[in-house]
């Protein structure tokens, strides 16, 4: 579950800074079709882009991005003709922030400049492709379905409780954060165990099972420290609802 998401997150940088930049808007040439207002997340929900209208011909950007051991990025500012520039107070070259639209997708990428790394921590990035999700997916409705889900399970209603996570997965899997895509299925998993479906508990954990067969060293070394420790509590968890699943499983 987290090792691939982890190994992605090193590719495209997805380490955050708490800082915040507005930047001043510039048209580029020949720019594509204009960002359709809405929220964008990336895969593995490391990366949330909201766009709205701000005045005729320009758009209002915040985009936040969070990676490995909870760094973060944030920027925000006006899109005009599809990009923004950055300036460094430093004299150094401006970094341009790109929105390319296409369908219900945003291409965000940068013209490289070392400037570009100011609004980041020491290894993150913000670039990479921000896909509009089905609005039962946003962070708000994801809160609701857990707090409804707790409702159901601690009055013992264990099959609406699993009702209420289901969709979570089947409608918001690619944008979840690997943390919370582990816990969900932990989440469900118990309350299918609950409502007497062993079976269905394990094909729920089924995904997390390669990481709870890692050891804790090998964890401990292949991710920075925050991170294993977030890990490891996901593991551990895994690993006491497989057994219990396990042992009410039909033999």
């Amino acid at each position: 579950m987290f090792a691939s998401a982890f190994r992605f997150s090193t590719a495209t940088g997805l380490i955050l800074c708490a800082a915040t930049f507005f930047a001043a808007a510039v048209p580029a040439a020949g720019p594509g079709p204009a960002p359709a207002p809405g929220t964008y997340r990336t895969d593995g929900g490391w990366g949330r882009l909201e766009i709205r209208e701000s005045a005729p011909a320009a758009l209002h950007f915040d985009l936040r991005a969070e990676g490995p051991n909870g760094h973060s990025c944030a920027l925000a500012g006006e899109i005009v003709a599809g990009v923004v520039r950055l300036s460094p107070r430093d004299g150094r070259d401006v970094c341009e922030v790109s929105f390319r639209a296409a369908d219900d997708r945003i291409d965000v990428t940068t013209n490289g400049a070392a400037s570009c790394r100011d609004h980041c921590g020491a290894r993150a990035a913000f670039e990479g492709r921000y896909v509009r999700r089905a609005a039962s997916c946003s962070e708000s409705r994801r809160r609701q379905a857990r707090k409804e889900f707790r409702r159901d399970y601690d009055a013992g209603r264990h099959a609406a409780a699993a009702g209420r996570l289901q969709p979570l997965l089947d409608e918001c899997a690619a944008a979840l954060p690997w943390h919370e895509a582990g816990w969900i299925r932990n989440d469900l998993a118990l309350a299918r165990l609950k409502a007497g479906d062993p079976a269905a508990c394990l094909k729920t954990l089924e995904p997390l099972q390669a990481d709870a067969a890692r050891t804790e060293a090998d964890i401990r070394r292949d991710l920075p420290p925050s991170d294993a420790s977030r890990l490891l509590s996901i593991v551990r968890a895994t690993r006491t609802n497989q057994a219990l699943c396990t042992a009410r499983a039909p033999r």
